[in-house]
């Protein structure tokens, strides 16, 4: 994966007063980390939502402060509720030689030949899962193929998820991430029978209408 670097500057406004570094579009957040003392930093503030977009949450980014490179994730970022504008972001600096715990999205893919005969629908229940690795093999998505799900009542879970032996996932194994439910056969002629009923109580009323309209005629 292609490196991501966002460039940071030391920061010495704090507490209220950082709604005057807001003003002038730049986002206070903070680095810290095992080795090291939490540093008060600032960011602009487009260039950072760009950043955070592109990282996903489970990709690296290098800030670049005056210069000198730090290796980081970002861990908590707070946005304004209606603008959804970043308001403060946390980042912890990374060793390479230490394992980090992070969350990984999974990718779905193909088709399951129950879903195509009609024999039943697919529930997912998760989109990521998390995992712990050193960060030089994390990796950006986990693949869940759909396409096993061949018949109705199996599911794919966490322990069926297939990762490089450097990358151990943390999520329970037995969770399930996919599950073909069966189309009941009773469930559709319930539905059917409802359906009846309701045209039925549509056409008395229907005809209880004309038969008023008839009479009014009459008078």
């Amino acid at each position: 994966m292609a490196e991501i670097v966002l460039a940071a500057e030391p920061r010495t406004i704090t507490g209220k007063q950082v709604s005057k570094l807001r003003n002038k579009g730049l986002v206070p957040v903070v680095l810290y980390g095992h080795h090291r003392e939490p540093q008060s930093l600032q960011i602009e503030g487009r260039a950072l939502l760009k950043t955070l977009k592109q990282a996903g949450g489970f990709r690296l980014i290098t800030l670049n402060i005056n210069g000198e490179p730090h290796m980081s994730l970002a861990r908590d970022v707070q946005q304004h509720p209606l603008t959804r504008n970043i308001l403060h972001a946390d980042f912890q600096e990374i060793v390479m030689t230490e394992k980090i715990t992070l969350s990984v999205p999974l990718h779905y893919s193909g088709d399951s030949s129950a879903v195509k005969a009609g024999l039943g629908m697919i529930l997912h229940s998760r989109e990521a899962v998390q995992i712990e690795a050193l960060p030089a093999d994390l990796i950006d998505s986990i693949a869940v193929d759909l396409g096993l799900l061949t018949t109705t009542n199996l599911a794919i879970h966490v322990s069926d998820l297939k990762v490089p032996d450097a990358v151990r996932i943390v999520t329970d194994g037995g969770e399930t991430l996919a599950l073909i439910v069966a189309m009941k056969e009773e469930t559709l002629t319930e539905a059917t029978e409802e359906t009846a009923a309701e045209v039925e109580i549509i056409k008395k009323e229907k005809t209880a209408d004309e038969g008023e309209e008839g009479e009014a005629e009459k008078e």
